[in-house]
């Protein structure tokens, strides 16, 4: 069990941390202050949102990505980067290629550093 996953469980209850998980493994979520209607949190239940909020209202979470994954490989890099292209947010990104909004943005920054031609492509 990760850090993240037994901190919400005390918090919120082992529900609310599964579902948090399900629906935004591998992004960056702000819990707001307050619950609203149309909040993306509404996804995995007003109850669930609601518990959320009233443990972490205000906070930036990183929601890992659960039970472990094989490391992405160049096929998912390249789907990260057309997407990217076509202007999504890094959440909408992670969300579709199945990764976290943090490798997201690695994969997105390396693509926009200056490449030296003198150096070879390891993978």
């Amino acid at each position: 069990m990760t850090d993240f996953f037994t901190t919400v469980c005390e918090h919120c209850g082992q529900d609310v941390a599964r579902a948090l998980i399900d629906n935004f493994g591998g992004m960056r979520l702000y819990v707001p202050m307050q619950w609203s209607a149309d909040h993306a949190l509404n996804t995995m239940g007003e109850a669930a949102a609601r518990k959320l909020i009233e443990h972490f209202s205000g906070e930036k979470i990183d929601v890992p990505r659960f039970l472990g994954f094989r490391a992405a490989g160049r096929r998912r890099a390249r789907l990260v980067r057309r997407l990217a292209k076509q202007g999504l947010t890094k959440n909408e990104i992670a969300r579709q290629a199945d990764c976290t909004a943090r490798w997201v943005s690695k994969i997105v920054a390396d693509e926009d550093s200056p490449k030296d031609p003198r150096q070879g492509d390891l993978f």
